[in-house]
């Protein structure tokens, strides 16, 4: 398994009608995509009243079987319209340590991403069944319909990404970003 991100911080004049109609057109395009678990189509908007955010960004995020799904996805058309749209993007990528993904994942409207730098020599063994339990908190007291908690070993940091059907999520992180979801596309 593996996860991914890429984000596209865009210009404080940019009318975010541009991605959300973007989400609406081509978000069922991944739906069934072989290897893939989800992908949710995040951004954030500074104009948005119930979660403002400090500056607008365009971020999806992709939850793989393995990596030769990531491969396809990366080698496709679709990729390339994202390229040719905004750019070439700097691609995060993690291993998952613990996630739980629930059936309603669809139904998530709202995002987290924290970011957390590990303690030098931490115990990745103790880290992982820290993170097990991170999880299911998670998903049993804060409602979250999907959370991942996956480890970046080349900057060895924790990046913990959960989605939910409601707003303000619960979140222990110092480097942390929140999203509206204008759509999950998986498996049917």
């Amino acid at each position: 398994m593996i996860s991914m991100q890429y984000r596209f911080v865009l210009p404080a004049d940019y009318d975010m009608q541009i991605i959300r109609q973007r989400i609406s057109d081509k978000g069922h395009l991944l739906d069934n995509f072989p290897g893939l678990m989800f992908k949710a189509y995040l951004f954030a908007d500074t104009l948005n009243a119930e979660s403002p955010a400090p500056f607008k960004l365009y971020a999806p995020f992709y939850l793989w079987e393995n990596t030769l799904g990531m491969k396809r996805f990366l080698c496709s058309s679709g990729f390339e319209g994202v390229q040719r749209s905004f750019g070439r993007p700097q691609l995060m990528s993690w291993i998952p340590l613990a996630q739980t993904v629930l059936p309603s994942v669809r139904q998530a409207r709202y995002a987290s991403r924290a970011l957390v730098k590990l303690k030098p020599l931490a115990s990745l063994e103790t880290l992982e069944a820290e993170e097990e339990k991170y999880v299911q908190a998670q998903i049993t007291r804060n409602n979250a319909l999907a959370c991942i908690s996956a480890l970046d070993p080349h900057n060895w940091t924790l990046m913990r990404f959960s989605l939910y059907a409601q707003s303000n999520p619960l979140v222990d992180g110092v480097d942390i970003e929140f999203y509206q979801v204008g759509y999950v596309a998986g498996p049917s």
